[in-house]
């Protein structure tokens, strides 16, 4: 029978409990030597049958049920790490010749068929044997390292053929054979890695400990591999979307969105690996972020009726660099407090000086702090450019709202963490690290009410000179919601910024008007004719959200200006509703006018974006407001 198949499984993760009865026959060095042995001859065996190819598979299937053996089986602890001991050596011994086969571009189609089922089924296998023992048992054997390193090579050999095939393929991704298979074996290994560094025995890491030099040999082994995630995954983008861009071709809508989830997918596993060594990966990012920025700025002030595949590739590329950053510095926070990622903080801290404390904190982190500091100023100058464009030539489609909508993604889940950072969340040593580190960058008045403003800047700019594009619409809705929800502090800081008071009389001006309203606009109030006209063609939907946000940013009741926005924009809602009313009552309006039902629709929306901000400081004044 199938082991496993006749005792609970644990979980997802495929481990399976034989009973005690069964240690004297599956725990034994002879029995797994030979199984090794068995294997080892039967893969160097050149014959093609299928006999033999069926053979090779099922010998593997078994090396991983025995990887993925745990329980009572085991007499001690210590059996159960000698086992694993012996079963990482067997695996290693097997990656070995796998990976001088891997790099051979002389293999036959056959020996190329049999190769992927074994790169999938031996990283299948490093999957499980880190499930099993975890990083604490498997930190203690010898060969820790050496796995590691395996670990990083095989993935590395996988980016880099995916991309050598890519290439040979001219980035025609349905050329590629044997991009599933690749994917799916380094997804298993960013999945041990996940497990690896985020097990909570590294947690309680004191000064020389086993956790200590366990996280140590993490970060030095496995560093390398994220930086060759980056690059090539990048690379391959870019040929793809240049492929795609020169033959006028493009994915489907619905393939489109399962590639882009399986990428979020991936690249939050990559996040876990980039944290490992986070002043490497900031080392990375920075120095691809840098090397592309003149490049987008001189694309960005060239104006042109299509993309080019050069300027396409380069906005991809750019769009996965901003992603990656993303992934490193900032986790999703939907539903929960946002805060700094735990990696973060501790490159970005200032080391502990008790040699009896958990170790936190890093010697280098006032170096982390800047690099982290600059990759967010770059990104917030390259927003700040592309708005500017975006106001002389809205048109230009080199600007590109893919870029604009990834780039508020990413302020979305960066600001709410960074932007005065509640110091009840953290550790009060956290708190005592002086200006240089990660929790005091954007404390400070003035640093924060900067990064406030500019939030709230591009936001306008966005909702105004590009209405229609309803991906960056709603995310600078998320944006301003994320801000606001955040807290007293920050709200306050967003009453003081120049661009909330644009936006409430953006919203004043315009809650009674319908798409098709001819009414003349007329500046106001530093606000041009062209930004309130294009204020008034966002989409309904989006412009009650956006109320909403306006709401409870404006929701604090002992602040005088919050006060007067709170009111402003409840009152142009209830005035918008009113002269609706009043001229079906005096049948200046008919109910069957189109005009007049669109103009029903935007009020309906509007009373629905006040319903839904009931986030804000006392929200019983919501229901006071809906029924007079």
């Amino acid at each position: 029978g199938s082991l496993g198949g006749k005792w609970g499984r644990t979980g997802g993760s495929g481990l399976v409990r034989p009973p005690e009865s069964w240690r004297d026959y599956l725990i034994r060095p002879d029995f797994l030597g030979a199984v090794f042995g068995v294997y080892t001859s039967a893969r160097s065996e050149t014959g093609s049958t299928a006999v033999v190819g069926q053979l090779k598979h099922s010998l593997r299937q078994l090396l991983i049920l025995l990887a993925s053996i745990t329980g009572i089986v085991f007499e001690d602890r210590s059996q159960k790490v000698a086992y694993s001991g012996f079963m990482v050596d067997g695996c290693m011994s097997v990656l070995s010749i796998l990976m001088a086969e891997l790099t051979d571009g002389s293999r036959s189609v056959t020996q190329s068929e049999h190769l992927e089922s074994e790169t999938v089924d031996m990283c299948c296998m490093i999957n499980r044997l880190v499930t099993n023992f975890r990083v604490e048992g498997l930190s203690s054997l010898p060969n820790f390292q050496n796995m590691l390193n395996a670990m990083a090579s095989v993935g590395d050999a996988l980016l880099k053929t995916s991309v050598a095939e890519l290439k040979d393929a001219q980035g025609d991704a349905e050329m590629v054979d044997g991009g599933e298979w690749r994917n799916e074996a380094l997804g298993m290994i960013l999945e041990a890695v996940c497990l690896l560094t985020e097990d909570h025995w590294l947690i309680s890491a004191r000064h020389g400990n086993t956790q200590d030099v366990a996280k140590n040999t993490l970060s030095t082994s496995l560093a390398p591999l994220y930086h060759s995630y980056v690059t090539c995954r990048i690379e391959m983008a870019k040929m793809e979307e240049y492929y795609l861009t020169a033959n006028a071709a493009d994915l489907d809508e619905v393939r489109e969105e399962i590639a882009g989830v399986s990428m979020e997918e991936e690249m939050t596993s990559a996040s876990s690996l980039g944290r490992v060594n986070v002043a490497s990966s900031l080392s990375c990012l920075s120095t691809l972020l840098q090397s592309c920025m003149h490049q987008l700025q001189t694309l960005f002030s060239t104006d042109s009726h299509d993309v080019s595949p050069e300027a396409a590739a380069l906005l991809e590329e750019a769009r996965l660099l901003i992603m990656c950053t993303c992934h490193l510095l900032c986790d999703d926070s939907s539903g929960e407090t946002p805060l700094i990622p735990e990696a973060l903080l501790n490159a970005c801290s200032k080391p502990s000086d008790s040699p009896h404390s958990f170790k936190t904190g890093s010697e280098d982190y006032a170096s982390s702090t800047l690099v982290v500091s600059q990759i967010v100023t770059t990104l917030m100058g390259l927003a700040e450019f592309q708005a500017s464009k975006i106001a002389a030539n809205p048109n230009n489609p080199n600007l590109s709202p893919l870029l604009a909508k990834t780039l508020l993604w990413f302020f979305t889940r960066w600001s709410p963490a960074y932007i005065l950072p509640s110091t009840r969340e953290y550790d009060p040593s956290r708190l005592e690290c002086g200006s240089d580190s990660i929790l005091a960058t954007w404390s400070a008045q003035d640093s924060s009410q900067q990064a406030i403003s500019f939030c709230m800047t591009l936001c306008l700019h966005y909702l105004t000179y590009w209405p229609q594009e309803v991906q960056v619409i709603e995310g600078c809705a998320e944006l301003l919601l994320a801000l606001a929800k955040r807290g007293r502090n920050i709200r306050l800081l967003l009453m003081s910024s120049p661009s909330m008071d644009h936006l409430c009389n953006l919203h004043s001006l315009t809650a009674g008007q319908i798409h098709a309203s001819s009414q003349k606009v007329a500046p106001s109030a530093g606000l041009s004719a062209e930004m309130i006209t294009g204020y008034k063609r966002i989409p309904y939907k989006y412009r009650a959200q956006i109320l909403s946000a306006l709401l409870i940013a404006s929701s604090e009741i002992d602040d005088a200006k919050s006060e007067a926005y709170f009111s402003r924009s409840l009152q142009a809602v209830q005035n918008a509703f009113n002269t609706l009313i009043d001229a079906l009552q005096t049948k200046k309006a008919r109910i069957q006018d189109v005009f007049t039902l669109e103009m029903i629709c935007l009020c309906v929306e509007l009373f629905g974006g006040i319903s839904r901000s009931s986030e804000m400081c006392h929200p019983e004044r919501i229901p006071i407001f809906m029924s007079p």
